[in-house]
């Protein structure tokens, strides 16, 4: 898998290779930076890979428990995402970041991780398709360099999936 840091050049997007699998990829042209994947059918745990390792990321609790990212070759969650109302909520990391994930426009497409100074960091846009749960990610700038993205754009992209699986459980 090809480095984060080497890959700001093209343009990101989560992808699922195949449909009706729950393994999506996260590519940048033609490389793949990030695999995210299922191995439950019921459960909401999924396994992450990049190259910066190996994730492991879990919804715990009812209603509006917490999502914990985490390395598996380390103890301590890399991430921890508390929800507030309709999907919004505030995303705590090790080295003591606080970001607010919130829907940044209307129909809910486009989802931002916003700093404390108001600073959009990561942003992720859905397609519109319902069995296509694609979305482009944008990287501010001042991301870049964070030693926190790769768990943060997984982070972001499994809130997505969450986010859609409630609201078609809920049809």
């Amino acid at each position: 898998m090809k480095p984060f840091a080497e890959a700001f050049d093209s343009a990101w997007t989560w992808k699922r290779p195949r449909l009706w699998h729950r393994r999506f990829e996260l590519h940048a042209g033609e490389h793949v930076l990030a695999v995210l994947e299922s191995r439950s059918l019921l459960g909401s745990a999924m396994a992450g890979e990049s190259a910066g390792g190996h994730w492991r990321l879990r919804h715990e609790g009812l209603l509006r428990g917490r999502v914990h990212v985490s390395n598996t070759a380390e103890t301590e969650d890399a991430a921890v995402f508390r929800p507030r109302w309709f999907g919004a909520g505030d995303v705590s990391t090790r080295r003591g970041q606080v970001l607010r994930w919130h829907r940044a426009d209307f129909w809910g497409r486009r989802w931002e991780l916003v700093d404390s100074g108001g600073l959009t960091r990561l942003a992720f846009e859905r397609s519109p398709a319902m069995l296509s749960p694609d979305a482009r990610v944008e990287v501010a700038e001042a991301s870049r360099r964070d030693p926190e993205l790769e768990p943060l754009v997984l982070l972001g992209f499994y809130l997505l999936l969450l986010m859609a699986r409630q609201s078609h459980a809920a049809l």
